[in-house]
């Protein structure tokens, strides 16, 4: 079974990951992916400092993702770029490490720009507040409230995932609650199929 778990930054998808990796499930992060190819790509590495400067590139070449943030977060259309850019390298990581896997996780900020929907079984949205969504951005990355909302706004609101989600899940209340609607949500709707 291949679930893929979306929503904004901020919404929880890591922790409703961590409970389904508890369960038995493989997880893929995305995201995590996506920081490994700004290491070991090169090719992906060029096309990127092509695209938005060299200025983006510490010393040693590596792409510094909070410079990078600041150009693509403030400007849809470099956000764009960025994506195309880079969807290419994730996939094919992506498609590699599924191989085989019979439960896997695909967290996955970019589910359906990906196109990865459609390889899932079930697609679950993570819902929250933009103010909390805010909040945890700020305090997990240590950026300004200004990089936060902006990153914000440059992604799907919760409208958009209630649409396309096969389910979805709220997390406005307090972790431990978020975990037992994922752990009831296994129960209740994966365990089932």
């Amino acid at each position: 079974m291949i679930i893929g778990i979306t929503g904004a930054s901020g919404a929880g998808k890591s922790i409703a990951s961590e409970i389904f990796n508890e369960n038995g499930f493989y997880v893929i992060d995305l995201d995590k992916t996506a920081h490994g190819i700004y290491e070991t790509s090169k090719e992906c590495v060029g096309e990127v400092a092509k695209a938005f400067g060299k200025n983006i590139l510490d010393a040693d070449g590596r792409i510094v993702r909070k410079k990078l943030g600041e150009i693509v977060f403030a400007d849809k259309e470099k956000l764009n770029i960025l994506n195309k850019i880079t969807h290419k390298y994730i996939l094919e990581e992506v498609y590699a490490e599924m191989d085989g896997r019979k439960n896997v996780i695909l967290d996955a900020p970019l589910l359906f720009e990906t196109g990865l929907d459609k390889k899932c079984d079930i697609t679950l949205g993570i819902l929250s507040a933009d103010s909390l969504k805010s909040a945890r951005i700020e305090k997990r990355d240590s950026v300004s409230e200004i990089y936060a909302k902006n990153r914000l706004a440059r992604q799907n609101g919760d409208g958009f995932f209630e649409e396309n989600c096969t389910f979805c899940i709220r997390n406005d209340g307090g972790i431990d609650e978020f975990k037992d609607k994922i752990r009831l949500f296994i129960k209740n709707e994966v365990n089932k199929k």
